[in-house]
C-alpha cells in the first residue's frame, strides 16, 4: 500500500497570460522545482490544477508532461475528475500507462442521485482500472458530502480505493472520518486552513496548495508536528500559513475555489511560471494583489517594492 505520510503539493496548471493556453514548459519547470523540495508527492489537475477548465486532450498532455518530469522522483497522484465514468476510465488507464502511483477522483458533481449511484459508478470505474484511487470529499464544490457513514458504505463494496482526501472544512467531519474511516485508510486533510489540526487528530499527510511556492514552509510544519515540536508548528501555521490562506476569508467560506488565483499570482510575483487562472475564475485586483505582496513579503519571498507594469507583465508569460 501507498505510503500517505507527508505533504502532498496540489499543482498549478500554468496557462499563458494572454492566449490562455497551456504552458508545458511552465508545468515542467515547476515539477522540476518540487522535485528538489521534501514534498512526498505531487498532484497534478485537481482543484488547484483547473482540471474542469482543460480539454481532454490538454488534462492528457499535462499529466504526461508532469509524469515525465517527476520520473519516479515523488510519489504522483493524478487527478482523474469528471462526470463521465468514461472519460474517468481513460484518464485514469492513461495515468497508469504515464507511472502515476495512484488517482485523485471527485465524485460526479453535475448529476445528484442517492448514495446507490455514487456507489455504482465507483464500482464501475473500480472495475475497470488497475491503479489505487484517492476519493476527494469537497462537497462545496461537488455538492455530494461523503460522511463517515457514506465512506464505510463504499469502503464495503468498492475496490481499489487507497486513501481519502477530506476537504470539507468541517474539524468535527473530519475528525469522525480520521477516527473511523482512518483504521481502513487514510485519511488525508484536504483543507490547507485546517492541515494543522487534521495533522494533529491523526492524519497521515494533508494537501498543500502553498507549497507550489513555499515548500519548505509547509513541510516543516508537518516535520514539526511529527517531532513534538508543537510550538515551532502552531508558529509556522498561525503566523505564515494562515496569512496567506486568509487572504479572503468570505471566499474561503463560501467555498470558492479562491486558493488557485492567490497561489498563481503569488508565483508570478515570485518570477515563478503560473500566468493567469482561466474563465469563470477571476483576476485578483490591484488591492488584493498589493495585499498579496505584503503577506508574502512578511514570508520573506518578494519584495515590498512594487514592481513596474512591464515587470509584472513579464511574469505572467
Amino acid at each position: 500500500m501507498l505510503n500517505f505520510e507527508g505533504i502532498h503539493v496540489t499543482t498549478i496548471t500554468p496557462f499563458k497570460s494572454k492566449t490562455y493556453e497551456l504552458d508545458l514548459d511552465g508545468a515542467r519547470e515547476n515539477a522540476r522545482f518540487l522535485v528538489e523540495s521534501d514534498v512526498s508527492s505531487v498532484v497534478p489537475l485537481g482543484t488547484v490544477g483547473e482540471f474542469a477548465s482543460l480539454s481532454k486532450d490538454e488534462r492528457l498532455k499535462l499529466a504526461e508532461v508532469v509524469l515525465d518530469q517527476i520520473n519516479g522522483k515523488k510519489k504522483t497522484i493524478v487527478g482523474v475528475s469528471h462526470t463521465s465514468f468514461v472519460e474517468v476510465i481513460d484518464f485514469a488507464k492513461h495515468a497508469k500507462d504515464c507511472g502515476a502511483d495512484a488517482v485523485l477522483l471527485i465524485p460526479p458533481y453535475y448529476f445528484k442521485d442517492r448514495e446507490e449511484g455514487l456507489i455504482s459508478f465507483l464500482k464501475l470505474v473500480s472495475s475497470k482500472v488497475d491503479i489505487g484511487m484517492v476519493l476527494y470529499n469537497v462537497p462545496g464544490l461537488s455538492k455530494i458530502n461523503m460522511t463517515s457513514t457514506l465512506l464505510s458504505k463504499i469502503l464495503d463494496t468498492v475496490d481499489g480505493i487507497v486513501a481519502i482526501k477530506d476537504a470539507t472544512k468541517d474539524l468535527t467531519q473530519l475528525a469522525d472520518s480520521v477516527e473511523t474511516i482512518g483504521r481502513r485508510v487514510p485519511v488525508i486533510a484536504g483543507a490547507e486552513e485546517l492541515s494543522y489540526y487534521g495533522l494533529l487528530a491523526g492524519s497521515p499527510g494533508a494537501t498543500s496548495g502553498m507549497a507550489n511556492f513555499a515548500p519548505d514552509l509547509v513541510t516543516e510544519m508537518f516535520d514539526s508536528i511529527r517531532a513534538g515540536k508543537h510550538d515551532r508548528a502552531r508558529s509556522l501555521f498561525f503566523d505564515k500559513m494562515l496569512k496567506f490562506r486568509h487572504l479572503d476569508v468570505p471566499g474561503v467560506l463560501q467555498g470558492f475555489p479562491i486558493q488557485n488565483v492567490y497561489i498563481k499570482e503569488a508565483m508570478n510575483l515570485m518570477g515563478m511560471p503560473a500566468g493567469p487562472v482561466r474563465p469563470p475564475l477571476s483576476p485578483l485586483s490591484d488591492e488584493r494583489r498589493e495585499e498579496l505582496r505584503r503577506v508574502l513579503h512578511g514570508l520573506n519571498l518578494v519584495s515590498l517594492k512594487p514592481r513596474q507594469k512591464s515587470d509584472l507583465a513579464s511574469l505572467t508569460r
